[in-house]
């Protein structure tokens, strides 16, 4: 995900070590695990792909809207023609190049994409997508719909609400989408001729709500912090321990409760984004900066887009089946993506500062 606030050191490796929590799911990982309740559900949800799309998700919230309030303040208004031109710039190109090679490769009988759903993925509502029509090389594209239903909402209400308003709303929000974490699995809905259980027709936690709770949870933050909320010394002293209780959450809630992971988890690590933007010189900072570390977060978009191609939902299922040659490979396609695609289209995001 990209910024747009100038650099912040540590974010790239947060990118970084969200897309290896991504990779490391659909590598497998969780077959490494003992099994039994206490790691299926207390363990796993702190190392899932899930988790790591959250902290992509609350760096997302972030930083778009950091972006987008210092314009205002700036100039006194949103330009949403710039906005826009920059988000089409950042990550409509390698999507396009990403639908292409899948439709290319299902065209050959290599793998498996109907043409549904590179319709549906191309227009960034895979959200949405039923069950029953999932493809695994397309899957992922949900939080890349997610995403960009939020980009194309949020900057209207950045140009026209009040600070006091975009608060109340941005909390609004986060409780409707924890409200649905609890309530949309179990909820009965009429389906053909008979009643059936949304989470048995959809992915619950990749629909639009609740799933855009973790970006406004980021957003929450990037409002506070663009106002000059600073924490006090006292509170930056406690972030990180914070953010371990809440990113660990699963460990401690009730099990009622557990289906509100992702809203712990985003509030955990978006007080660690705040922790990270006041303390630019920690050694965590520096670790973060490590450079081939950062240099994956740099890449993360072209490893998330290419990886499920390479080795879909789990090992042995994707083009490159055998570990760690699929792993490789998405690797590979993301560095050609990013210097030879990503890098030169965003030179011209410049001019539209």
């Amino acid at each position: 995900m990209s910024g747009g606030t100038g650099y912040i050191k540590g974010f790239d490796g947060l990118r970084a070590i969200s897309v290896l929590l991504v990779l490391g799911t659909h590598a497998g990982l969780y077959r490494m695990l003992p099994g039994g309740a206490f790691f299926t559900g207390r363990i796993w949800p702190m190392i899932t792909g899930q988790a790591g799309v959250g902290v992509f998700f609350v760096l997302s919230g972030y930083l778009i809207t950091t972006l987008l309030l210092k314009e205002r303040q700036r100039s006194g208004t949103i330009s949403l023609r710039r906005f826009y031109a920059r988000r089409f710039l950042r990550l409509t190109p390698p999507f396009v190049v990403f639908i292409l090679f899948t439709w290319a490769l299902a065209e050959a009988g290599i793998i498996k994409a109907r043409p549904l759903g590179l319709v549906v993925s191309f227009l960034y509502l895979y959200d949405f997508m039923p069950k029953t029509h999932l493809d695994a090389g397309l899957s992922h594209t949900w939080s890349l719909a997610v995403e960009e239903q939020f980009y194309l909402i949020w900057p209207l209400l950045a140009m026209s609400f009040t600070r006091s308003r975009l608060l109340v709303t941005s909390a609004l929000v986060i409780v409707v989408c924890g409200v649905a974490y609890l309530v949309f699995p179990d909820l009965v809905i009429p389906f053909s001729s008979h009643q059936t259980r949304l989470a048995q027709l959809f992915h619950v936690p990749h629909l639009f709500v609740p799933a855009v709770g973790a970006i406004m949870v980021g957003a929450l933050a990037g409002i506070l912090r663009a106002h000059g909320t600073v924490p006090g010394e006292r509170l930056l002293r406690w972030m990180p321990l914070l953010f371990a209780l809440l990113y660990g959450a699963s460990l401690w809630i009730p099990g009622p409760l557990l289906r509100l992971t992702p809203l712990f988890q985003a509030v955990g690590v978006a007080l660690l984004l705040v922790w990270i933007v006041e303390r630019q010189r920690t050694l965590l900072v520096r670790v973060l900066e490590f450079r081939p570390l950062a240099y994956l977060g740099k890449i993360s978009y072209g490893i998330y887009l290419y990886h499920v191609i390479f080795m879909s939902t789990g090992p042995g299922h994707g083009l490159v089946p055998r570990f760690p040659y699929g792993l490789l490979a998405s690797l590979a396609f993301a560095v050609v993506s990013y210097e030879f695609l990503e890098r030169r289209v965003l030179r011209y995001k410049d001019r539209f500062r």
